[in-house]
């Protein structure tokens, strides 16, 4: 299950460093002036790249991962549960939310699963 875990982990990782990435490049094609896409884009790679640090505590069978590791899921819960109740969300997006929301309960059992090291 360990192994499970570690692949839930990094998929997500990735897809929110391509998240980031798209979200910059969206807001430069439309010339948005609101908030600072730049900033948000670097705090999202940021916190990438700490998802992916945690991922290889993960895999080695670390057991000082396992609690950021299910932080992670538990927010990644949180925030896909308040954009799926939202009344002007697109079916894209309810799709793409929903899919956070089955990875992390997936990554949470997978790795509660798995016994400490």
């Amino acid at each position: 299950m360990r192994s499970l875990a570690w692949k839930i982990g990094l998929v997500q990782a990735v897809l929110l460093a391509l998240y980031a990435v798209a979200t910059e490049v969206n807001a430069l094609r439309d010339h948005s002036h609101v908030g600072s896409p730049l900033i948000a884009m670097i705090i999202m790679l940021i916190l990438s790249a700490l998802m992916f640090v945690v991922n290889l505590g993960v895999k080695g069978g670390h057991s000082a991962a396992r609690t950021p590791y299910f932080m992670v899921q538990i927010f990644a819960v949180l925030i896909a549960a308040q954009f799926l109740q939202g009344s002007k969300v697109g079916v894209e997006a309810r799709f793409a939310w929903g899919a956070v929301l089955v990875s992390a309960v997936a990554g949470f059992i997978a790795l509660f699963r798995t016994p400490a090291d």
